[in-house]
């Protein structure tokens, strides 16, 4: 066995101007034993090449556990501290869903994508609830189950400062008093922890969007038209409901915590200076939409 060669051969199907032939190669790599795959460039093809229909036949067994596309299945991935339970409530309401996540119990949120995790959240007829980066092997997943995530972004200061003014964090670690701290402290602490988490959220996703594979809202504008918002998403399934129900609804349910803008006024100069150092990783991209203060890219 030449695994040499056979790294060279894979790679080269994969630069192939079709999929026909990288599609016949993984049939015969996984018909083998032992199975020699490089998974991760399967999921950088499936990523940088519209190949995702013909290969899902193949590749959807060995990544996402099925090779057609759940029925269904919504995912409202956000920034933290983005309200959006009473819309997704009626969402599940409408379409027959259930909930899940793609975050354990105990995480909060993470910066990470654990794939069993999803393989348990992604299954049909479900609304999936996730704040994950559009890292290479997200995006995979979510174009072999041809998924087009609903993405909320909200103003970066805001988002930041929320954390900062919130005495109930979780603790991560014996000793742990983030709580007790002043609130000048509590800000520092979180712009540091949250600051490059949330630009290379942002990044990445508006990266995908550029490739028409996510919508990207900011929530400052969807949360003056809830009802608008829910009522095309309801469309996109197929379900045409009458706005003026739906805004009854929504207005008849309790209010959302953390559901008003101008939070992010409390943090310093010298915090925002820090977010915005951030920024220079990606200098052609515009941040204007979550930090209207934003240098022009």
């Amino acid at each position: 066995m030449d695994l040499r060669a056979l790294i060279a051969e894979e790679r080269a199907a994969a630069e192939g101007p079709s999929a026909a032939a990288y599609a016949e190669l993984l049939k015969r790599r996984l018909a083998s034993r032992p199975i020699i795959l490089d998974a991760e460039l399967l999921e950088r093809t499936i990523v940088c090449k519209p190949w995702a229909d013909a290969l899902r036949g193949v590749a959807g067994p060995l990544l996402v556990q099925t090779a057609s596309c759940p029925e269904a299945l919504v995912l409202v991935n956000t920034f933290p501290r983005v309200p959006t339970a009473a819309a997704e409530t009626i969402l599940v309401q409408e379409l027959g869903l259930r909930r899940d996540t793609l975050h354990s119990a105990n995480a909060g949120f993470d910066q990470v994508f654990d794939r069993m995790s999803a393989i348990r959240a992604f299954r049909p007829k479900t609304l999936v609830r996730g704040h994950v980066i559009a890292s290479v092997r997200v995006r995979a997943y979510l174009d072999l189950l041809g998924v087009r995530p609903i993405l909320l972004v909200r103003d970066i200061f805001d988002t930041i400062a929320s954390y900062a003014d919130d005495r109930t964090d979780r603790p991560v670690a014996p000793g742990y008093q983030l709580a007790s701290r002043s609130p000048a402290e509590r800000r520092r602490i979180q712009t540091l922890r949250m600051a490059s988490y949330l630009v290379d959220f942002y990044a990445s996703w508006m990266a995908a969007q550029t490739d028409g594979r996510c919508t990207v809202q900011r929530w400052e504008d969807v949360r003056q038209d809830w009802p608008g918002f829910v009522v095309d998403r309801l469309a996109e399934h197929g379900r045409t409901v009458d706005r003026a129900s739906i805004a009854e609804r929504l207005a008849a349910m309790p209010a959302q915590a953390h559901s008003s803008p101008g939070h992010g006024a409390t943090l310093s100069d010298e915090d925002r200076a820090l977010v915005r150092s951030l920024y220079v990783q990606y200098p052609h991209l515009d941040f204007r939409p979550i930090d209207a203060g934003a240098p022009v890219a």
